[in-house]
């Protein structure tokens, strides 16, 4: 959401320049009628852009019967780093901040279409989750366990840097 609020002077600024409100939301998928029927539609006053490998053609049609622009690339079962720079270059979105899961980011990787990488960490211990890579492997964790930062320190020298993060654990009570 876009706001003029003091915390945030890019997202302030970014009207101004001449850009839009609201940038297109891009999503990468090889489902995109789970988009159609999502709360992303109610939740993004903007355009949202679906990009899906040729595999999915039947659910294209009913993403795009529920009012999603969808894009169709490349012939391999999952969408490709150069396929989607093409397919965003081709539409002039050039400028992307993206957010996605391992699979994505190794072809962004590994098709070289990455510059700048932004690393969020979310402060919260989870695990046991069969179906997903966690930092905790395990039975499921009946509580989350929330980490707060307590030290944050960059070795330089390298290749390569190391950032180091220190965190006091506590578990939290539901």
């Amino acid at each position: 959401m876009i706001t003029a609020h003091e915390r945030y002077p890019d997202l302030r600024d970014y009207r101004p320049r001449g850009l839009s409100a609201h940038p297109a939301c891009v999503v990468v998928t090889s489902r995109p009628h789970d988009l159609a029927a999502g709360a992303l539609k109610s939740a993004h006053p903007g355009t949202i852009v679906a990009i899906t490998p040729t595999k999915a053609r039947d659910e294209v049609r009913a993403a795009r019967a529920a009012g999603l622009q969808v894009i169709v690339v490349g012939e391999a079962p999952a969408v490709t780093g150069k396929d989607l720079w093409r397919a965003l270059d081709e539409r002039g979105l050039r400028r992307v901040y993206m957010t996605g899961g391992p699979r994505l980011f190794h072809s962004l990787l590994a098709d070289r279409v990455v510059d700048r990488l932004y690393l969020t960490t979310a402060c919260r211990l989870l695990g046991g989750e069969e179906d997903r890579e966690t930092l905790v492997r395990g039975s499921v964790l009946p509580l989350p366990v929330e980490a707060r930062l307590r030290r944050l320190a960059l070795d330089a020298v390298g290749p390569p840097q190391q950032l180091f993060a220190s965190y006091e654990l506590t578990r939290i009570d539901r």
